[in-house]
């Protein structure tokens, strides 16, 4: 099992260095200029060269990637092109949808999955069976994003009965103030006890 568990965290740590390094590499081969970004589409090309020079693209790739690297360990993600704020920050921002979505997904998944398995279980062979078979390996064979998109053109499209996409209604951040405690709407909506918006929310998050 400790060989095994081993074997696995090396191949992750490999995978993970394998994603870096093709994503450094496309970033440089690929035809945008990553310093005429930074500056804007009205740039003069002296702008372009200061802002080649001050993101380091004027060094040796080689410099670049272990430059890349060394900031990468220290847990420097860079700078965005677009909003010019690190990547940290903007991933930050981002962690709490992320952790909320996992969250509630899971608990859904428990309790939608595990009472129909069982009732499967104990009705081997019936119809009930039957579909809860043919749904979950359906729902495991394609594509996630097909699955998404297939559900989203039924519920939002067809039905109308599920918003299609965001974190809440437009007209309710006019009618209400959105909490802000932990970055999870969800939960932010029910803990300051506003029923309106925390319907609103889990119904996007679904």
């Amino acid at each position: 099992m400790k060989k095994y568990i081993f074997k696995r965290i090396l191949l992750g740590f490999l995978v993970l260095a394998g994603v870096v390094t093709i994503t450094f590499f496309l970033t440089r081969i690929l035809p945008s200029n990553p310093a005429a970004q930074w500056v804007g589409p009205r740039a003069t090309q002296e702008q372009i060269d200061a802002a080649t020079i001050k993101l380091g693209l004027d060094k040796p790739l080689t410099v670049q990637f272990q430059t890349y690297i060394t900031n990468l360990l220290q847990g420097d993600l860079g700078v965005s092109l677009r909003s010019k704020q690190p990547v940290i920050n903007e991933l930050k921002s981002y962690i709490p949808p992320t952790f909320e979505l996992v969250l509630i997904s899971t608990v859904f998944a428990v309790i939608i999955g595990i009472p129909l398995g069982l009732y499967s279980a104990k009705k081997k062979d019936k119809l009930l069976d039957h579909f809860c078979r043919f749904f979950s390996v359906g729902a495991v064979s394609l594509p996630t994003f097909w699955v998404a998109l297939f559900l989203q053109l039924i519920l939002y499209r067809w039905l109308q009965v599920l918003p299609l996409g965001g974190q809440i209604d437009a007209r309710l951040k006019l009618l209400y103030e959105i909490p802000k405690i932990t970055g999870m709407l969800t939960f932010d909506t029910l803990i300051t006890g506003n029923i309106t918006l925390f319907v609103d929310a889990l119904k996007h998050i679904v």
